[in-house]
């Protein structure tokens, strides 16, 4: 099971400016994928682009932990049994994207670069609803 740093130890905002810090160093490593030379060039930008696709999914989803621990600092109780809750929802979440993505690329031979880089695709997309998600849910307890 992944361990989570509580939120009530560092600010959103100290969390904010760590991923933005987080991401102008990836970006600074990263593909030039405006221009996408071939098959092996296709893979890494898609690859790269899933990663900072879960990076991101990750910070919001610890924004979302903060931002409960902060609303329901009156009482622990409550916090903490909606921090299960939405931890459970994102492992479930996780589950259902993985598997969401496998029926969408079916059809395609598993193990094929075409396979790889369409899941990897889909679960991008998927990724960047749930951070919408994430971050409507963090609004409700700011």
């Amino acid at each position: 099971m992944k361990e989570y740093i509580k939120p009530a130890q560092m600010g959103v905002k100290t969390v904010m400016l760590g991923g933005l810090l987080f991401a102008s160093s990836i970006s600074s490593a990263a593909l030039n994928c405006q221009k996408v030379t071939n098959n092996l060039h296709s893979m890494g930008c898609i690859q790269q682009q899933f990663y900072l696709s879960a990076k991101a999914l990750e910070l919001k989803q610890y924004i979302l932990e903060s931002s409960i621990t902060s609303a329901y600092s009156a009482d622990r109780k409550l916090a903490m049994a909606l921090l299960s809750a939405t931890r459970e929802a994102q492992t479930a979440w996780l589950h259902y994207r993985d598997k969401q993505c496998e029926v969408s690329v079916f059809e395609i031979e598993e193990g094929s670069p075409a396979y790889e880089t369409s899941k990897q695709a889909c679960m991008i997309g998927l990724n960047q609803q749930r951070i919408e998600q994430l971050e409507v849910l963090a609004h409700n307890y700011e």
